[in-house]
């Protein structure tokens, strides 16, 4: 082979190796852009979430990696994200107010939660309903205000956190009379971060959480009370009981949630609400 011939195999050889790595990465981002394009669920998130992000360039090989386009990028993603959350969260009101959700939680309140409570803990305590989050996987929606004393639906939880965390997860009820509000306590028992350990329960020491189940014994949602005392329940949980199926609130509670058409109506909310989600996965 000739000197000439010899130089032009290595000119190649290093064209190839030079251009490997971005021929890969395009093989890659074309595979990306063609399954985005063929998934209509993809698009509408898409745009919401990144048609803000004005500047960003790939085939040119050009990418801004200073801290303020990092703090830039985190704002727009945070604004796709935070009015994607709106409009799914305006959807979910507009079906609780069809299914009259708000009015039948009370009920509830009256006839199984309210008889349960000592007449201290009546005077604090909170009630609600959590539902699996349509936005992200593996995270709670407060689908409802606090009853009695309103506030806080749309809030979105982990499905690692606190007691709401651990009886969906489980599918067991869970009564807790006397929870430690101690920062440290609440991350080593609760799967809480520093700052939720810091903010949950504003003080308050009883805790009960529900699973609510619908005729194929699925989990579609759960009911949480909390009240300020300790020892919050007429009834007081019987010294190592292992499950808290047996206390007359929870058995009230699952009892009165499918007589009132609560579960009913949860199963219809969720049917329509799946179809809208993107539900996305954080985590593998």
């Amino acid at each position: 082979m000739s000197n000439d011939h010899i130089l032009a195999a290595v000119g190649w050889t290093t064209v190839l190796q030079a251009w490997a790595w971005p021929l890969v990465i395009l093989i890659v981002v074309l595979a990306f852009l063609i399954w985005v394009s063929a998934s209509t669920a993809a698009l509408p998130m898409l745009k919401i979430v990144f048609g803000r992000v004005r500047r960003v360039s790939a085939f040119g090989v050009e990418f801004d990696l200073t801290q303020k386009a990092a703090q830039q990028t985190q704002t727009n993603v945070e604004a796709g994200f935070g009015e994607l959350r709106q409009r799914l969260n305006r959807k979910f009101d507009s079906y609780v107010d069809e299914e009259q959700l708000n009015s039948k939680l009370l009920t509830i309140v009256s006839l199984a939660v309210h008889p349960a409570l000592t007449d201290e803990a009546k005077k604090s305590y909170r009630c609600t309903v959590h539902v699996p989050d349509v936005l992200f996987q593996d995270s709670l929606l407060q689908l409802l205000d606090y009853q009695p004393s309103g506030g806080g639906r749309g809030r979105a939880f982990s499905a690692r956190f606190g007691i709401i965390g651990k009886c969906w997860r489980s599918g067991e009820p869970d009564i807790q009379s006397d929870v430690a509000t101690h920062a440290v306590e609440l991350i080593k028992e609760w799967a809480m971060t520093t700052a939720e350990a810091l903010d949950v329960g504003h003080g308050r020491s009883s805790f009960a959480a529900v699973p609510l189940f619908d005729k194929h014994k699925q989990p579609v949602g759960v009911l949480y009370v909390d009240a300020l005392p300790k020892d919050a329940w007429s009834t007081p949980q019987e010294a190592g009981k292992k499950t808290s199926h047996d206390h007359p609130l929870c058995q009230e509670i699952a009892k009165h949630a499918h007589e009132v058409g609560l579960v009913d109506s949860l199963v219809t909310i969720m049917g329509h609400m799946r179809k809208t989600g993107p539900r996305i996965r954080l985590y593998k």
